[in-house]
């Protein structure tokens, strides 16, 4: 269960992978399209689930208001030792995403997937680091550089089915649903 991010927001995000594209060979940069904003991975879910999984979504959604957040600051994960995601911040604006991803862990948990035990931490994964190389110059380069996006407004919850391949992952929406109880749209 993500939000999407809009174009502004997208090519903000590709700004900040450029600054830091001299370490190409430690980072695999998804592309900019790719980027959205998690509030609940799934993993895989039998085809049978879908349907119950898309209602939980929309009940999410209906629970939930449209909210605004920031795109604020780069990072690395884990804290210390060696990088294995670049991530940009993510700022909100008001309580609306935290309810938004409470009422997702909520709803999803009522059709069998384990909540989460980690505190929800809104960031954008911007790059993956590879195995190996030391690190401590690329995590250097990312606590040192400056970037903030620009706002952004989500008014949509939205269901990917992620396909992973030698080239990255691919994502396809599956359902879209809007906050405040609008009806589910399924992608066309």
């Amino acid at each position: 269960m993500a939000i999407e991010l809009d174009e502004s927001g997208r090519r903000s995000l590709g700004k900040a992978q450029q600054l830091l594209r001299s370490y190409d060979r430690l980072v695999r940069w998804p592309p900019t399209q790719n980027l959205h904003l998690t509030l609940k991975f799934l993993g895989d879910v039998p085809e049978a689930d879908v349907p119950r999984v898309c209602e939980a979504a929309r009940l999410a959604a209906e629970r939930s208001v449209p909210f605004g957040f920031a795109l604020e600051g780069l990072g690395c994960f884990p804290p210390k030792g060696p990088v294995r995601i670049v991530w940009a911040g993510v700022k909100p604006d008001g309580e609306g995403l935290l309810r938004c991803q409470k009422a997702v862990e909520e709803e999803m948990a009522g059709v069998g997937f384990k909540p989460e035990n980690r505190p929800f931490s809104p960031h954008l994964t911007i790059g993956r680091a590879r195995q190996g190389p030391n690190t401590r110059d690329l995590r250097a380069a990312v606590e040192t550089t400056e970037w903030a996006g620009p706002g952004q407004r989500s008014e949509e919850l939205v269901l990917f089915e992620s396909q992973l391949r030698p080239t990255g992952a691919v994502y396809t929406r599956v359902i879209g649903c809007r906050l405040g109880g609008e009806q589910a749209k399924p992608s066309q």
